[in-house]
């Protein structure tokens, strides 16, 4: 009879009216500028060879200071490709080509980061399977990926950090090669590297 009873009652339970909540929006993507010193040009001048001077020769390296603008806090990457890059070169993963004429290379040359910050704080730059520096030169290398890390410390711990305002001081180190006892026609140098921003929220 309970049975019955319990039936019955589940029977005659009345629709309850619903509602629907509903979660809309959009994710906007940040809108950066890229500000490039002397339109990202290195100008290393007249380059003269000394008497007697062969194989390699390292120029003073050239350091100019890159920033970014976004529209809103972001996290930014850098990714470099070399443009110059030539099949069976023997340079070494972490070095870019300073092109040269026909078959011949007139060397390589080294892109490293230094003195980055986000929203004037001091970062570290990390570029994936390279060692982190605190202080000094973070190598950038050809197809693998940068990002700026936030130091430990005794509020926060170590992490990718977002921002509005990056700053970054990029050097450019080159190395010539020049035949031994062979005369060298003047050519020009033609180093030429993408560096790909990329931006995420």
């Amino acid at each position: 009879m309970v049975g019955a009873t319990s039936l019955l009652s589940v029977g005659c339970l009345a629709a309850m009216p619903s509602g629907e909540v509903k979660v809309i929006g959009e994710i906007a993507s940040p809108r950066c500028e890229i500000i490039a010193p002397n339109s990202g040009v290195y100008d290393f001048g007249r380059i003269s060879r000394s008497s007697g001077t062969q194989g390699w020769i390292n120029l003073p390296a050239i350091t100019q200071s890159w920033r970014v603008k976004c529209s809103s806090a972001a996290y930014m990457d850098i990714i470099p490709q070399d443009n110059r890059f030539r099949p069976g070169a023997d340079m070494g993963a972490a070095y870019f080509s300073l092109g040269g004429n026909g078959t011949r290379t007139l060397g390589r040359y080294l892109l490293g980061v230094s003195n980055a910050r986000i929203d004037q704080m001091a970062v570290i730059p990390q570029t994936s399977g390279q060692p982190t520096s605190r202080s000094g030169i973070t190598t950038l290398v050809p197809g693998v990926r940068t990002r700026w890390l936030v130091p430990e410390n005794n509020v926060t711990r170590a992490g990718s950090s977002s921002g509005r305002l990056f700053s970054v001081d990029i050097t450019v180190s080159p190395r010539l090669t020049l035949p031994d006892n062979e005369a060298v026609e003047a050519m020009s140098l033609d180093g030429s590297a993408t560096l790909d921003f990329t931006f995420g929220i």
